[in-house]
């Protein structure tokens, strides 16, 4: 490999590695290896603090059958960025958001809610 590695993608195993993330199964191998990123800038840099945001999604679920129902149902992403961004915009934007989230938080706080849309 040459140049600046961010991340390492295991495609057998469906996941990543990144220098600001515990390794699957790999102990200590990337330590010191790949270099911090900004999530929001998409940059290098020396130091990270890690956000976490929870989105809420609603989806019809047997949508062709008597019994459908709405089911909610919640997902923990974590973005990281520097000291410059940290109190930065919404690095999702409305158009890949979607139908089915309804609300997204970050660090429990509300900063995002639509209708849920039929």
């Amino acid at each position: 490999m040459h140049g600046n590695v961010f991340q390492v993608k295991d495609h057998l195993l469906m996941c990543y590695y990144r220098q600001d993330r515990e390794t699957l199964n790999a102990g200590s191998f990337f330590d010191g290896f790949l270099p911090y990123y900004c999530d929001y800038c998409k940059t290098v840099v020396k130091e990270i603090v890690n956000i976490p945001y929870t989105m809420v999604y609603e989806y019809l679920v047997r949508a062709k059958l008597d019994n459908s129902e709405w089911i909610k149902s919640k997902t923990k992403v974590v973005y990281s960025c520097c000291a410059a961004c940290e109190n930065g915009l919404l690095p999702l934007s409305p158009d890949l958001i979607g139908y089915h989230v309804i609300e997204i938080y970050e660090n429990e706080k509300l900063i995002f809610t639509q209708k849920r849309k039929n």
